[in-house]
């Protein structure tokens, strides 16, 4: 081989070697792989607050894909994220967004679930923001009023705490105050001592009348469940009657007996009365009689 072919071979190796790197490059920066065993899931967040494509994605704190794509539907953000190996993951599965450093950068954090069932990859998953350094001073730029006026309420307060301790005579009172609890307690106490006696023979008393009612009721409590027992029949003997009561008074209002047609029947009172009235009548003409001729008895025989 001359020189020039040895030249030649020289340059094409070169160009396959840059050609072949760039290959690799290019590969490495679109997280391109060989293995085709991935997974791709896509999870809607309300805000991703920075998240860029080619982020990682970490499940359980291992990097095990990145975000492919992003988009903005409605009043979410559709991300979509590939896993390079696959996962096991869980219809609980949670997918959230967090700070990666102070410097402001984000990942997704996938925590795979313990669920029975797998999660369906082909359905849109919903994922959370966890929020970052900078929501946080915006929430808190939001309650700076609020801190404004705490800390106002709060200097106010202690000058007039200030004002009062300051007082000529606040501790004179405050002392004033002490000695009187303590006159108190001092006086409670005696009045324990000087009763403990009467005290005690009060417990004495209350767990002796304790013991007789426990000896009554272990002699006589057959007797009174035998009491309770009479008192329930007798008053279902009384309901009974009741009823029995509540029955005649309806026969009577109704006319089904000689009481309710006496009472309501006007045609047997007014015969009733007509024959009481007749029976008066001869009563009267018998003692006529009597007391003039005698008793009458007019008789036809036929």
């Amino acid at each position: 081989m001359n020189k020039e072919a040895k030249t030649e071979v020289k340059v094409g190796v070169t160009i396959f070697a840059a050609v072949l790197l760039f290959l690799i490059v290019i590969m490495w920066a679109k997280n391109f792989s060989f293995n085709s065993d991935y997974q791709t899931v896509t999870v809607k967040f309300p805000n991703i607050s920075g998240l860029h494509i080619k982020d990682n994605v970490f499940v359980n704190g291992v990097v095990k894909g990145y975000v492919d794509d992003i988009k903005v539907a409605g009043n979410g953000v559709l991300v979509k994220m590939i896993f390079t190996s696959p996962v096991d993951l869980r219809k609980d599965a949670t997918f959230s967004i967090v700070m990666l450093d102070l410097m402001g950068g984000k990942k997704v954090e996938v925590t795979p679930g313990i669920s029975a069932g797998k999660l369906d990859l082909s359905q849109v998953q919903n994922g959370r923001f966890l929020g970052d350094i900078s929501t946080t001073m915006a929430m808190m730029t939001n309650v700076e009023s609020d801190l404004v006026d705490i800390i106002h309420e709060t200097k106010s307060a202690m000058k007039s705490l200030n004002e009062l301790l300051g007082e000529n005579n606040f501790s004179d009172k405050l002392q004033k105050t002490f000695d009187e609890v303590n006159s108190t307690m001092l006086s409670v106490r005696e009045a324990i001592d000087n009763n403990k006696a009467d005290v005690s023979k009060l417990i004495a008393n209350s767990s002796d009348l304790s013991d007789s009612l426990n000896e009554f009721w272990r002699k006589n409590n057959g007797a009174l469940l035998n009491a309770v027992k009479s008192s329930a029949s007798t008053m279902a003997s009384a309901d009974s009657l009741m009823k029995r009561i509540s029955a005649l008074i309806e026969e009577t209002k109704s006319q089904k007996n000689n009481a309710g047609k006496f009472l309501y029947d006007k045609d047997f009172a007014d015969k009733l009365i007509k024959a009481l009235t007749r029976l008066n009548e001869l009563t009267e003409i018998v003692n006529k009689q009597l007391k003039n001729e005698g008793l009458n008895v007019k008789t036809h025989i036929f």
